[in-house]
């Protein structure tokens, strides 16, 4: 039962506030103190919390930065259970053919412009689906290509696959992460659920 409390008011926080400033006010109004917070050896933008409450500890933790790190989606509706949810997504890039046919890629070469096809396909959806986004990352970090689709309907179950045009200018060798994110409330926001590399070599 004690693991139940902790595990519920730590979702209750997160929700209402993720942020590293929400969490220092806190602690400084309830004098509890701000911890840096740890997902498979990535440590989080925002902190958690640790408070003392009579005889017990308690525990809030920054849960939708928890989902982002892994790849997983926050949903959570008045009087319902908070619930996350772990889509299983497959990613592949295609490439068009002089022909007119497409071929699976992975490789690309700095200063090449590409144009190719982002193939999403999630097994058993969940929840629902109000549209895609795809962001790419070059190796200095930055996103140099971004694109969204809205679904005109919503889809709410099983086998989910669709495609998504990107236009790539790769400008450095490394790894160019294409990072796949879904809505699943129409006037929601993004929730990040996959990423996959494209090397970019240069050409000997």
């Amino acid at each position: 039962m004690k693991g139940k409390r902790l595990l519920i008011t730590a979702l209750a926080l997160a929700i209402f506030g993720s942020t590293a400033a929400y969490a220092n006010d806190v602690a400084e109004y309830v004098k509890a103190r701000a911890v840096k917070v740890k997902v498979n050896g990535s440590t989080l933008k925002s902190d958690g919390l640790l408070v003392a409450a009579g005889n017990e500890t308690k525990t809030y933790l920054p849960l939708r930065d928890i989902a982002d790190t892994l790849q997983a989606v926050v949903i959570w509706e008045d009087g319902k259970p908070v619930e996350i949810y772990k889509p299983n997504v497959h990613i592949s890039f295609m490439q068009p053919r002089k022909d007119g046919s497409y071929a699976l890629f992975g490789i690309v070469h700095p200063n090449e412009k590409y144009t190719f096809l982002t193939q999403i396909q999630i097994d058993s959806l969940m929840t629902n689906l109000y549209g895609w986004k795809v962001e790419i990352v070059d190796p200095q970090g930055n996103v140099v290509a971004r694109e969204e689709k809205k679904l005109t309907a919503a889809s709410t179950s099983g086998v989910v696959w669709d495609q998504i045009p990107v236009t790539l200018q790769v400008n450095h060798a490394g790894l160019y992460m294409v990072k796949v994110f879904m809505k699943t409330e129409e006037k929601g926001d993004y929730s990040f659920v996959s990423e996959k590399a494209l090397l970019s070599e240069r050409k000997n």
